[in-house]
């Protein structure tokens, strides 16, 4: 099994604060496409969705809610 990288819970932590992916990888200092890797790989670890993908933006999924910050 493969270990979690700490930078893709960085990334996470990073879009729930912008409220999206774009604002999330600004914060993240990463490109968009990067923020949104980072998101799917801790998705498919973990088995869950992290993310309802909105229109505008993301807000989080119950699982992704239970994630302390």
């Amino acid at each position: 099994m493969k270990t979690i990288d700490w930078k893709d819970w960085e990334i996470f932590c990073r879009v729930v604060e912008g409220g999206g992916f774009t604002q999330g990888a600004e914060l993240a200092e990463v490109p968009k496409s990067s923020a949104s890797a980072a998101v799917a790989r801790l998705e498919g670890q973990l088995g869950v969705r992290l993310f309802e993908r909105l229109p505008r933006g993301v807000r989080l999924s119950e699982a992704g809610a239970l994630i302390p910050e």
